[in-house]
């Protein structure tokens, strides 16, 4: 796996969901699939999950529970943080409030 300093778990249309915070031309983040950083078959699963939820405000925007998939996104930051350990932050960048960095919890 590549090293990264920081990582950033932010939902967009079309995304890994997953973010390098390095700049990338004028762009403050640049996406990483899932597969540069070797995260295991659950984890990637479970954020194209996330992302394939992130569509429904297009589609159904009254479905789309906005508090469970906030927390469904910290969820999940939470896991890579465990899975990249201590050498590597994360933040959490959530639909609504601040971002937030993930502690080895």
């Amino acid at each position: 796996m590549q090293r990264y300093k920081k990582l950033r778990v932010m939902a967009d249309y079309g995304s890994s969901g997953i973010w390098a915070c390095v700049p990338v031309g004028p762009f403050r983040h640049g996406m990483l699939e899932h597969s540069s950083l070797s995260l295991p078959k659950e984890l990637s699963g479970a954020i194209d999950r996330w992302i394939e939820e992130y569509w429904k405000v297009l589609d159904a925007p009254e479905q789309f529970d906005q508090a469970a998939f906030v927390a469904e996104g910290r969820r999940l930051a939470v896991e890579l943080k465990q899975f990249v350990g201590p050498e590597i932050s994360v933040e959490y960048d959530p639909e609504v409030g601040e971002p937030e960095d993930i502690l080895g919890e």
